[in-house]
């Protein structure tokens, strides 16, 4: 199990099919400079950590899962106001996304994890943590998630 899991954001706009064939290796981008390919993340986040990719509107929906190959390092870029990247690989590209508004309407997911109630925003702009509890109610409610959560 990985040490800690986190919700990773990508703009839901039109570039995010592309993002998520290059998230998904699918397709290739000339967005591989000599840094690589990473993601913005917390500045807590470690090796092997995982995350939900989030798409943000009008996608609005969980749509894979990545996985850090690198510890977060501080890395000022044009994307973000929050500083901190790290490498990725990515663990599944969600065929049938998860939509915000399942998670929304489901009263115990939304009263369990506060993320849904703020409608996804990151508090202080950062990717934040997803605790196993929330974790195990996501996985019992969606079962592509399942195989991925013990």
């Amino acid at each position: 199990m990985p040490a800690n899991w986190w919700v990773f954001y990508v703009p839901g706009n039109a570039d995010y099919w592309q993002d998520l064939e290059y998230v998904a290796g699918v397709a290739e981008t000339e967005d591989s400079s000599e840094d690589g390919g990473w993601w913005t993340c917390n500045e807590e986040t470690v090796e092997g950590d995982r995350a939900l990719l989030y798409a943000k509107a009008p996608i609005s929906a969980i749509v894979g899962i990545l996985e850090a190959t690198s510890p977060a390092r501080e890395h000022h870029h044009e994307f973000s106001v929050h500083p901190w990247i790290c490498d990725f690989g990515c663990i599944t590209a969600f065929e049938q996304p998860i939509p915000f508004r399942a998670m929304r309407a489901d009263q115990q997911l939304r009263n369990h994890w506060g993320l849904i109630r703020g409608n996804f925003q990151p508090p202080g702009g950062k990717p934040p943590r997803v605790s196993g509890s929330t974790l195990r109610l996501l996985a019992d409610r969606f079962p592509q998630l399942k195989p991925y959560v013990r």
